[in-house]
């Protein structure tokens, strides 16, 4: 995920020296428009995605089934791309991350 954050910053750090030289020489900036709003709404995709990242982080993770009432640990699947924790015990699967945050995995 810092990767990716990493990169889609400096893509708007280019777009935004590109508009504010634009700007300087007298062009049009539609772009900045279209930035603004890309900006705005990864704004709101990053905070649930967080949220979702922390409810699937777990210090000791084979205690988490007992405590959920799934029977003994059998594995744990992560990945951030769909994010997702799945944690399959021998009674049921159980799914960490919240369904508001990754509806494909409800």
């Amino acid at each position: 995920m810092p990767i990716v954050l990493c990169a889609v910053l400096s893509v708007f750090a280019v777009a935004a020296h590109e508009a504010i030289r634009a700007r300087n020489l007298g062009r049009p900036v539609r772009h900045l428009a279209w930035m603004s709003v890309t900006l705005g709404l990864l704004c709101l995709a990053v905070p649930p995605y967080w949220y979702g990242q922390a409810m699937t982080f777990h210090f000791m993770i084979d205690e988490q089934c007992p405590a959920l009432g799934g029977g003994a640990f059998v594995d744990y699947h992560e990945t951030a791309f769909p994010l997702s924790g799945v944690l399959e015990c021998t009674e049921r699967t159980i799914q960490l991350v919240p369904s508001w945050v990754n509806p494909v995995v409800s």
